[in-house]
Parts: C-alpha cells; sequence; structure tokens
C-alpha cells in the first residue's frame, strides 16, 4: 500500500534537501577559495620545488690549438676571493 504524504511534509523534506545541497556547495567552494586565492602561491612553490632540481653541470672545455697542434689556450681552475671593507 502507497504512503500518502502530506504536501507540508513534502516541502519540509525539500527545503531540507536544498538546505543541505546548498551547504555542500559552500563548504566545496570555501575550500576551494582557500587553496586557490589563500594558499595559491605557498602551494605553487612546494609543487615547483617537488618537481625540479638544480644541478650544476661541471663541463671540462677543451683547448685551443694552432694548425701545429701546440697549444694556445686550456682550461684550468681559479680561485675566487671575496672582500667586505666596512
Amino acid at each position: 500500500m502507497k504512503t500518502q504524504y502530506s504536501l507540508s511534509t513534502v516541502r519540509k523534506r525539500l527545503f531540507a534537501f536544498i538546505i543541505a545541497v546548498t551547504f555542500i556547495f559552500l563548504v566545496i567552494f570555501v575550500r576551494l577559495f582557500v587553496v586557490q586565492i589563500v594558499q595559491g602561491n605557498s602551494l605553487q612553490r612546494k609543487a615547483i620545488d617537488q618537481w625540479t632540481r638544480e644541478l650544476p653541470v661541471i663541463a671540462k672545455r677543451g683547448e685551443i690549438t694552432d694548425r701545429n697542434g701546440v697549444v694556445l689556450a686550456s682550461s684550468g681552475g681559479t680561485y675566487s676571493i671575496y672582500g667586505r671593507i666596512r
């Protein structure tokens, strides 16, 4: 046998359902706002740090020779000193 619901009961349930759906969308919207606007820059930096890495490439340079094979210029190590005068 079918149960008959009064019009006021149906309206109350529909209103409660609409309020629940609105609340869920509001929670999702607020969370997206926080992630995109408030935390956007810091999350972007974290993502870049996770996916990129800087590695120095130490390449040995070649020698420059003349047509007879005599070395005109070659690579060598250098040292740097930095001073700050007060």
